[in-house]
Order: structure tokens, then C-alpha cells, then sequence
């Protein structure tokens, strides 16, 4: 699934500046926006993303 460009661009940007690969920060992106704790869904962002090589 492709993210909209504005959204693909803001994602790479946040993990960018943490220093993340941009499949790896979307859970916490997730978690802030929604006020989840990210450790909550680190279980299933691991298994729902595809490794970014």
C-alpha cells in the first residue's frame, strides 16, 4: 500500500530526523497522533509492515 505523497513525505522526514527507517517510526507517529502507547502496537507493526531493505 502506498501512503498519499504528502503523507510518504512527512513519514520519511520524522524518521529521517530520529534516525529510523521510515517503516519503523509510522507505529510512533500512530501513537502520538492517537495517544497510544507505541509499545502497545510494536507487536503488530512488526508483523503488518514489510522490512524496509
Amino acid at each position: 500500500m502506498r501512503l498519499p505523497a504528502s503523507l510518504d513525505y512527512l513519514v520519511r522526514k520524522e524518521a529521517e530526523r530520529s534516525g529510523m527507517k521510515p517503516n519503523q517510526i509510522i507505529p510512533e507517529i500512530l501513537a502520538r497522533h492517537f495517544g497510544w502507547h507505541s509499545e502497545s502496537i510494536g507487536a503488530v507493526s512488526k508483523s503488518s509492515f514489510p522490512k524496509d531493505d
